[in-house]
């Protein structure tokens, strides 16, 4: 509701109310001193309560329209978040996707540095997400299965990827709270070129 619009109720207000103490005031007085109109006093007290039913209408009507403002902006960021999760999703489905097919072409291309590569990649984005949502002795546990796995296939790798491998590592959220963090790094900084 705009300033202008809040103003002229309230000026509407004050004139309703002198209207109304007015009309309180000349029911009161009679020329006779002894003699009580109670058909005056009622007429008063109408006016009064009329004055304040409509006051109370105004005011719900202002205080309504604050609280669907209130709610249309929480309605609107709601709806922000829920647009923002879908292009997650996509994302997300994206990512998937495309890594799948990497993989598939490394195994009928018969590239086993790049197989490699790819299941190094995999296992370090799953303890990266196991740490996003607070399974820390899932993270240990992948980086232990990672260990073996470096350890068994004698892993050799180029410098780029290396470099990748370690920059993603280093993104993992939550790194202290893994216990074997540590050992992740070396095992990725261990890894042969």
């Amino acid at each position: 509701m705009d300033k202008g619009f809040k103003v002229s109720i309230r000026i509407w207000l004050i004139i309703l109310s002198i209207i109304s103490l007015a009309a309180l005031c000349r029911t009161f007085y009679k020329d006779t001193a002894l003699a009580i109109d109670y058909s005056g006093i009622l007429v008063g007290i109408l006016a009064a309560l009329c004055t304040v039913l409509i006051g109370w209408q105004i005011y719900s009507i202002i205080d309504f329209n604050q609280r669907e403002d209130r709610n249309q902006r929480q309605i609107d960021s709601l709806k922000k978040i829920i647009k923002s999760m879908n292009e997650n999703g996509r994302r997300g489905d994206y990512l998937l996707y495309d890594n799948l097919s990497n993989l598939y072409d490394n195994l009928l291309s018969g590239d086993d540095e790049a197989f490699k590569f790819e299941r190094i990649h995999f296992k370090i984005n799953a303890i990266h997400y196991a740490s996003k949502i607070g399974e820390f002795d899932v993270c240990e546990i992948g980086i232990n299965m990672l260990n073996l796995f470096v350890k068994k296939y004698n892993v050799c790798f180029d410098e780029d990827h290396k470099e990748r491998l370690l920059k993603f590592a280093c993104s993992i959220p939550n790194q202290n709270r893994i216990k074997n963090f540590t050992e992740l790094i070396n095992i990725i900084a261990g890894i042969k070129t």
